[in-house]
């Protein structure tokens, strides 16, 4: 028996009526907490400290079966925004909407009073970073790169919602040459936002590869002032290889990267 076990086993034999009202409160916090938790919806219960901030900040939302729809303004401004439920799309709106991940960027843009930027989305996911700029830029044209059919879907579903006009999505991988991926289904916690791919060969379910100067090119750039990076450790692929990252170098006035140390020092 260890001393925790011994004290209660002394409390319960000497002072039975202490032990009695110890019990009697910490039952009556399981049934208050069992009882609130009813009146989580169900798309949070894996997600209650989201969804007890989004109530602290009166965010306005509606649900159906699969999704959350969210009226939130950016910059003023009201966005509309689909997250699906059970997915990491609540932390990328936190991440992105509400905390502004990306608001030093955008500081530094205003700083250089560039008002109308070229920005590389790299690692696009659902559009909310495309958003974010196009409302506080609006004359930004961004080009989006997304390797994820159901986080292109959701994607298009926000940008059409809110009539984005030069937002260009490319639904390919980002890669530093033109090939074939697949998806990687052991890399983190392997939810939408962890959608990791590597090179493999020409098959039904393999994405398009694509690179940076194909994108610059159909863009119709010659550089670009922003190049937001977020693939998921295919970053590698860009920074290891020579030729690649001296055309960042030479083509991009700000790049962001998140780097995936697993992939890459």
């Amino acid at each position: 028996m260890n001393r925790t076990e011994k004290k209660s086993a002394y409390i319960l034999k000497h002072f039975p009526g202490i032990y009695a009202f110890y019990f009697l409160i910490a039952s009556l916090r399981h049934r208050a907490f069992y009882f609130l938790n009813r009146f989580i919806p169900k798309g949070f219960r894996k997600h209650e400290d989201i969804y007890r901030s989004w109530i602290e900040q009166r965010i306005p939302l509606t649900e159906d079966e699969k999704t959350w729809k969210i009226e939130y303004p950016v910059n003023s401004q009201p966005t509309k925004i689909t997250l699906r439920k059970n997915d990491s799309d609540l932390y990328v709106f936190n991440q992105v909407i509400l905390h502004e991940g990306y608001r030093s960027i955008l500081n530094l843009l205003v700083d250089y009073g560039i008002e109308a930027p070229h920005i590389i989305d790299a690692g696009s996911n659902i559009g909310l970073t495309a958003l974010y700029f196009k409302r506080f830029l609006p004359q930004s044209q961004i080009a989006c790169i997304e390797p994820s059919p159901e986080n292109v879907q959701v994607m298009r579903a926000n940008l059409d919602e809110n009539q984005m006009q030069d937002v260009r999505v490319f639904a390919k991988g980002l890669w530093n040459r033109n090939t074939f991926l697949t998806r990687k289904t052991d890399f983190r916690d392997n939810l939408s936002w962890a959608f990791a791919v590597e090179e493999g060969p020409e098959r039904p379910d393999a994405m398009e590869a694509i690179t940076l100067q194909e994108i610059m090119n159909q863009m119709k750039w010659e550089n670009a002032d922003v190049l937001k990076i977020d693939i998921e450790g295919a970053e590698a692929a860009l920074f290891n290889d020579e030729q690649t990252f001296s055309y960042m170098e030479s083509r991009y006035r700000i790049i962001a990267a998140e780097i995936h140390e697993e992939m890459i020092s």
